[in-house]
This record gives C-alpha cells, sequence and structure tokens, in this order.
C-alpha cells in the first residue's frame, strides 16, 4: 500500500506544502470527505477563506480605538498608559493595527485570540502584550470558576498561567470558556474548494486531454510498438507542450474521447457556489471577496453597511468586552471603536447630514462636525446653535436664542 501511494504520488518541489498530505500540518488538521486535510493554517490556501478571514481582520484592525471615562451624562477621552497598548505599541515588534489583525484573526478561525501580560516597565503599570500561538494553549476552568491556561509552547517548554495575566478573546462560543473553529465546522466546504482547485490546476498543467482511446485499424505485431505510439502520442498532445495544437494521426488512427469534461460535470458551477458557501460561515457579504456577481451599484452600499452592523459590530463588542474584563477597568471606564468612518456616505450625503446636524433642531456643534470630518479644531465653534425661529421663548435673551450649552446665561426679565 506505501509503495503503490509512493509511486502514485506526483512529484512536487520540496517546498511545496501539499493540503492533502498530513506530515505537514498539525494534529488540529482533519482530513474532509473530499480528501484534503484541513487545519487553521491548511484552510488558507483556500481563496475565500483567506478573503473573508483577511476582511474580519483588517476591518477591525484599521479601526481607532478609544478608552473613556462616564462623566455625569457626558464621557471624556481617557489618555494613558492603558489606552496606549492598543492605540500605538503592544510590544516592542507589533503595531497596534497588527496586533489587532493577529488576535482577530485567529479568533475568527481559530476560535480563540490570546495575548501575555508580560511585566515591562517600559510599556506601563500592564506591561508589554505578547501573542500566544492558540494551538499551544489548553484552556481550564477551576472549581472557583476562574480560568487558567496551560501554556505547551515547543520553544520555552510548558508554563501555566492565571487569568489575569492572559489576554482573551473569544469567538462565538458553546461553552462560554473557549470559542469555536470556524474552520472545523466549515472544513467539507473548505476541503471541497481546495480540491476543486487543486483538480482545475491538474486539468491545465497535466492533463488538459481528457481520457480516451486511440483506435488504430492495423494490428500491432507486439505489445512494444503499441506502447511506443502511445507514449508518442501523450508526449506530443497533452501537457502544457500539447495545448491547443491540433493533433495529426496516421495510419487512419482516431482518437475517442470516453472522459467526461469539466463542463459536463457542472464543475465550474460547483466551483462558484463555494464563494456564497463559506462567506456564509463567516457571515462575509460576496462582493467583499471580489465576488460581484449579484452586487450592484444601488445595493453594494446597503451590503456594506449590512457587514457593519451584522458582522463587525459583534466583534466589536467581543473586543471591548474582552478588554472590560481583562484590563480590569472601572465601572465608569470602557473602550469603544470609533466605527464612523465606515458608516460614511458620499461626500454629498454627508454635507446634508451635517447641515441638518448643526441647524433647524441641532444636536451637534460645529467642532463636533469638524471632528467626524477629520478637520483640526477651530475656537468659537463649541456651542450648539439654535436658530432664533426654534427657540423656546423663555430661552431668548437681548433678541437672540440663548445657547442650549450654557445653562447659566440670564433669562430675559
Amino acid at each position: 500500500m506505501i509503495l503503490r501511494r509512493l509511486l502514485a504520488a506526483d512529484p512536487s518541489p520540496p517546498d511545496y506544502r501539499d493540503p492533502t498530505d498530513e506530515r505537514y500540518w498539525g494534529t488540529d488538521s482533519v482530513r474532509s470527505a473530499s480528501g484534503a486535510v484541513i487545519s487553521a493554517d491548511g484552510a488558507m490556501r483556500c481563496s475565500v477563506a483567506f478573503a473573508c478571514s483577511r476582511v474580519l481582520a483588517e476591518s477591525v484592525a484599521q479601526l481607532p480605538i478609544g478608552l473613556y471615562r462616564r462623566v455625569d451624562r457626558s464621557r471624556e477621552r481617557v489618555r494613558d498608559d492603558l489606552a496606549r497598548l492598543l492605540t500605538r505599541k503592544p510590544n516592542g515588534w507589533q503595531s497596534a493595527f497588527e496586533f489587532k489583525e493577529l488576535l482577530t484573526m485567529c479568533a475568527a478561525n481559530r476560535g480563540n485570540g490570546f495575548a501575555e501580560f508580560v511585566p515591562d516597565p517600559a510599556f506601563g503599570p500592564l506591561g508589554r502584550l505578547e501573542p500566544i500561538v492558540p494551538e499551544y494553549v489548553t484552556t481550564e476552568q477551576l472549581t472557583s470558576k476562574r480560568l487558567r491556561y496551560i501554556i505547551r509552547d515547543p520553544n520555552r517548554g510548558e508554563r501555566t498561567l492565571t487569568q489575569d495575566e492572559v489576554f482573551h478573546l473569544r469567538g462565538p462560543s458553546m461553552n462560554g470558556i473557549t470559542g469555536m473553529s470556524i474552520i472545523s465546522y466549515a472544513r467539507e466546504g473548505i476541503g471541497l474548494s481546495i480540491t476543486s482547485e487543486r483538480f482545475a490546476a491538474r486539468q491545465f498543467s497535466r492533463r488538459p486531454m481528457h481520457a480516451g482511446v486511440l483506435e488504430v485499424p492495423a494490428t500491432f505485431k507486439d505489445l512494444e510498438a503499441s506502447r511506443r505510439m502511445a507514449d508518442s502520442f501523450q508526449r506530443a498532445y497533452s501537457g502544457e507542450a500539447g495545448w491547443f495544437r491540433p493533433a495529426v494521426l496516421e495510419g487512419g488512427a482516431k482518437y475517442t474521447s470516453v472522459g467526461i469534461s469539466p463542463q459536463d460535470a457542472q464543475f465550474l458551477e460547483g466551483r462558484k457556489f463555494q464563494v456564497p458557501e463559506i462567506c456564509r460561515w463567516y457571515r462575509v457579504p460576496p462582493h467583499l471577496v471580489m465576488d460581484l456577481e449579484k452586487a450592484t451599484f444601488s445595493n453594494i452600499e446597503h451590503q456594506d453597511l449590512g457587514f457593519v452592523k451584522h458582522t463587525l459590530v459583534p466583534w466589536l463588542r467581543r473586543w471591548e468586552g474582552a478588554l472590560w474584563r481583562d484590563f480590569d477597568l472601572d465601572d465608569e471606564e470602557y473602550f469603544e471603536f470609533i466605527v464612523d468612518a465606515l458608516l460614511r456616505g458620499d461626500t454629498l450625503s454627508r454635507a446634508t447630514a451635517n447641515r441638518i446636524a448643526t441647524g433647524g433642531a441641532a444636536w451637534k456643534s460645529p467642532a463636533e462636525v469638524r471632528e467626524t470630518e477629520n478637520l483640526p479644531y477651530m475656537e468659537g465653534l463649541d456651542e450648539v446653535r439654535q436658530p432664533l425661529n426654534t427657540a423656546a421663548p423663555d430661552r431668548l435673551v437681548d433678541g437672540g436664542a440663548k445657547p442650549n450649552n450654557d445653562p447659566g446665561a440670564p433669562k430675559d426679565a
């Protein structure tokens, strides 16, 4: 059996990792029904799974995040070492974007993203955040209901960390302790996509001609003669050298195909179906992974808004909740991602909305609008302006409207 597998194996360069060869992947690898061995790393060979993971991770990583404190009915931005870890420099080799991208990618595919709080005075009282490979981590819940993490790092050995020493970002979970791996649940669809792509590649690179029968009216005198003719025909008309070359058969020979073409087997339609199938697992609209077949100019903006509301915002809430829990914030402190930039429309729509917000029944000051549009601050624009024809009679002073945000201004006698 082993010898037959070795003889049937296709020659490949030494650095090529065959996604169907379990020797190259870790202990989390599982063979799908299509024959492909699927692991968290091997699944990234599927272009749709890779694109969905990238869309989620980059969408989260690009958003600014702020640390706020509630003050009466308002809030104030807190700028300290705690916020610096996630806005500028979480460790000595990653940017904040790279850190958030990595943990989101791990949580989206493997179900969990981990980072260790490592004491380092240069990074403040919490130290720096060092990502941990999810496959190295075993999460256990103690009788006290707190968690501990057993890290089996092949380079650093085994060690145990408490819940206070780990930042843990979970994906959707069935037990509340660890997140579910999308790869493990979607391995059949991803495996089918990888296997289909490999089949298509083989068709073009090695077998552009379907299996068939070469009919020769004459009878060969020996078996060697028939082999020589079959070998010469295969060398001339199969593989890359035989693409688009007309066959020239001598002596009345005739070639009859007995194979089924990929088109007849609806092969291309099957590959197209795999795109929305895998997108469904990640809840990513197909147009974001460059499948524009059903996207139009009239609906693509609404699809983008749907992605923000139904896919991205849940991931942001996971981040915010995990940060509040693991950074041990006060009840009045919280992290929040700023998603306004993703919800903006075109320039005309934004200008109309800003004009409405600052005029009539105004609820924004010009300074707030300038901050939303990423414009520099200007003095004298902090008041919410109330037009005369919309102000209540007791709000009028000296023939004008008293500012809504100035409760101490004198009333008209």
